[in-house]
């Protein structure tokens, strides 16, 4: 049975807080380029899918697996994102 409190998915939503905020925080002093918004927009969809994964402590059972669909759909809108930059030409 799937428990999203255990603490293997707490830990797991932590990791990805801090990879997304330390990806965000790297790229601040980077030239202003397509990569630097490719790995912006990485870092803050790892963070929102963190922080989504860390709320699954609050939402009620029924509600988890509308929980992680919508995280995956970040992740997916991230890789559109992310490939519509790297097609870009600065």
């Amino acid at each position: 049975m799937f428990d999203p409190r255990k603490p293997a998915w707490l830990g797991l939503g932590a990791v990805l807080v801090y990879w997304g905020a330390r990806a965000w925080m790297k790229t601040m002093h980077a030239a202003r380029t397509a990569e630097r918004t490719t790995v912006r927009v990485g870092g803050a969809s790892l963070a929102l899918v963190g922080l989504m994964m860390l709320s699954l402590v609050f939402v009620e059972f029924r509600w988890v697996g509308t929980v992680l669909a919508m995280a995956g759909g970040i992740l997916i809108l991230r890789g559109l994102v992310s490939a519509g930059l790297s097609i870009r030409t600065d």
